[in-house]
Order: structure tokens, then sequence, then C-alpha cells
């Protein structure tokens, strides 16, 4: 059964101090495969650049 990660992100440019809206929803095939990706060492380095940047409010969804 497919897995939705859902993500309202306010992201602010640091050397602008702009601030970007934006939502995203991205399909995986299941909700292990979520989870394994949320917490992958590939994934690590691209949160850790997320995080001081932006306010996230993410959901995850069992598909039907």
């Amino acid at each position: 059964m497919p897995a939705y990660l859902i993500a309202d992100t306010h992201i602010t440019d640091q050397t602008t101090y702009d601030t970007y809206k934006q939502r995203v929803v991205v399909e995986f095939p299941d909700m292990a495969t979520l989870k394994s990706w949320c917490n992958s060492p590939e994934y690590a380095p691209l949160l850790a650049l997320r995080q001081p940047a932006a306010t996230d409010h993410l959901v995850a969804v069992p598909g039907a």
C-alpha cells in the first residue's frame, strides 16, 4: 500500500531573509520505505541544511 509524506514548509533564505512557502506531497511504495528514507544516511546531510532554514509541518499518511 502506498504511503505519502505531506510537507508544509516555510523556508527563510539566510542571506536575504526572504521567506518562501512550499507544499509538497511525495509518494512512497509503502510506510516502511518512507520511514527508511527519513532516517537514511543519504538524507541526513540535506536534513542538516534544511532544519536551520525552514519551519516544517510533516505528516506521513498511509494510502488506500
